[in-house]
């Protein structure tokens, strides 16, 4: 993922709607900004290998950047 620049770097994420404390869902969907190309399978599977279990990637697709 990339990282962005400044005194505290973090990744370029973004989760579309943010849930209250507390709250489960059982589909959100999120942004990530990547520092090179990444199928969209690879990119799940390697997400998914760095989740706790109990959370599930369900699918993940490519936009491109403009």
């Amino acid at each position: 993922m990339k990282i962005t620049q400044g005194f505290s770097p973090h990744p370029k994420l973004s989760i579309k709607r943010a849930l209250k404390l507390g709250l489960e869902s059982d589909n959100e969907e999120a942004t990530v900004i990547l520092r090179e190309f990444m199928d969209s399978a690879d990119f799940r599977k390697n997400l998914q290998d760095q989740l706790p279990s109990g959370i599930e990637i369900k699918c993940a697709s490519i936009t491109p950047m403009v």
